[in-house]
């Protein structure tokens, strides 16, 4: 076998990149992690400069081990809290508040060596029902975990072929 470095050989296949594909679930204001999924691809890039502090909104974060935000990402709000329904005639669509919402959502989070930890922001519910008319209210850590959390979390229930 000829070396590496030899005229006309390739170099040395580099690993994939590496995401964490996590999916959150809720009960109202209640967040856990429910599964991570390592998948080789290139997470979705930043978008924008990174949050403030004190800033309003729906992101994902990534901090190393100063706090310092490695990553980040806008999320629209991922909780919803309203459901749409139709009408009898089939076109007119209303929207109806959820008492509580639930359900499950995914992001995609870039695997970074020197990330230390992963946090989604946001409002609570109490904040939330505020209305559109209100000031912003601050976001708040909704879930946080560590990355070691993340690569040990179990992953994702797939229902068997048959």
């Amino acid at each position: 076998m000829p070396p590496t470095d030899a005229p006309g050989s390739a170099p040395p296949a580099s690993p994939p990149p590496r995401t964490l594909r996590v999916t959150i679930a809720f009960d109202g204001d209640d967040l856990r992690i429910q599964s991570v999924e390592p998948v080789a691809m290139i997470a979705p890039p930043a978008v924008g400069a990174p949050p403030r502090e004190g800033q309003s909104g729906y992101w994902l974060e990534v901090q190393g081990e100063d706090g310092r935000v490695l990553f980040h990402r806008p999320l629209h709000n991922p909780m919803g809290g309203d459901v749409e329904s139709f009408a009898d005639d089939g076109q007119s669509i209303t929207r109806h508040a959820m008492a509580r919402p639930h359900g499950t959502f995914e992001v995609l989070v870039p695997d970074l060596g020197d990330a230390r930890t992963l946090r989604i922001m946001g409002a609570d519910a109490a904040t939330r029902a505020i209305g559109p008319k209100a000031a912003p209210a601050r976001s708040r850590p909704l879930v946080s975990a560590t990355f070691d959390e993340l690569r040990d979390a179990p992953a994702p229930t797939r229902p068997e072929a048959r």
